[in-house]
């Protein structure tokens, strides 16, 4: 009888350590999903960043054009002016 007790108690033991277990799996499981998840975010933040990142480029490159248009149109009222003047 006491054998029998004895493994009842390994049992119950191994019964409380199983419950543990799989307690941690899910657990686990639970901050892997939220690990993918902000994974996911900053990929996305990255995407919109590259993104955001080019559209400034092209009005860079829209206000330079604009710049090189305006000092042509600059100089040459300046020139015109200067033939009023004379």
């Amino acid at each position: 009888m006491e054998a029998l007790a004895r493994i009842r108690d390994h049992i119950g033991h191994l019964s409380t350590l199983s419950d543990s277990v799989g307690h941690a799996a899910n657990e686990q499981s639970l901050a892997s999903e939220e690990v993918a998840q902000q994974v996911e975010m900053g990929t996305t933040e990255a995407a919109q960043n590259a993104s955001a990142a080019m559209e400034l480029s092209a009005t860079v490159e829209e206000i330079a054009r604009a710049a090189g248009a305006l000092e042509q149109t600059s100089t040459g009222l300046l020139a015109l002016s200067a033939r009023f003047r004379s």
